[in-house]
């Protein structure tokens, strides 16, 4: 096996545009927080219904006059709200997103990465620079389209499309490998 020492420079280039920054929120959403938010989501509804089904049984079985029924309605309204949140929740996050997205000073900007054995470098043609050691990458993801790197508080994004050379990609996940950085590879 060739030393990390031993390849070359791995160079990759595009523009960070909305539809980009779409394809990582999706990226991210599947891969990390989605099955968390699902197994949370889908307890508190089966929760909220079974107190809906007990309000309701209640109230059928209350003998005299029916009660004022607010806390059932209540209880319903926070339920729906609930299964709406679940349903809608990757679409809300990614309008909210794109809302900072547009804000930001790296929106649509020509996105340029190098990387070598000992550290990733990044630059924008508006001037914006990041060089870090693979020692502080915490994870590369490999996706269908690309890879997410991820270190502390953030995470960047290299689509496969965006590396100078057709292996690239696969010199990419020998750098990761070589300097010890956990690689999650997609199933093919």
């Amino acid at each position: 096996m060739e030393g990390a020492a031993d390849l070359m420079p791995v160079r990759a280039s595009f523009h960070w545009t909305e539809e980009e920054y779409k394809r990582i929120v999706q990226h991210q959403q599947r891969r990390i927080m989605r099955p968390v938010f699902r197994y949370f989501a889908g307890g508190i509804l089966m929760l909220m219904f079974l107190i809906l089904v007990s309000v309701l049984i209640q109230s059928a079985q209350s003998p005299g006059p029916k009660k004022d029924q607010g806390e059932l309605v209540w209880v319903a309204a926070f339920f729906l709200y609930s299964a709406l949140g679940v349903v809608f929740e990757e679409k809300v996050i990614l309008y909210f997103g794109l809302r900072a997205f547009r804000a930001r000073k790296d929106a649509n900007v020509l996105v340029q990465w190098e990387f070598d054995s000992e550290r990733l470098h990044q630059a924008t043609d508006t001037g914006l620079r990041a060089d870090f050691p693979w020692q502080i990458v915490h994870q590369v993801t490999e996706v269908s389209d690309g890879f997410l790197i991820a270190v502390p508080k953030q995470f960047f994004w290299v689509p496969f499309s965006a590396f100078e050379l057709e292996e690239g990609p696969q010199q990419f996940r020998k750098l990761a490998l070589q300097n010890k950085v956990p690689l999650r590879q997609r199933q093919k």
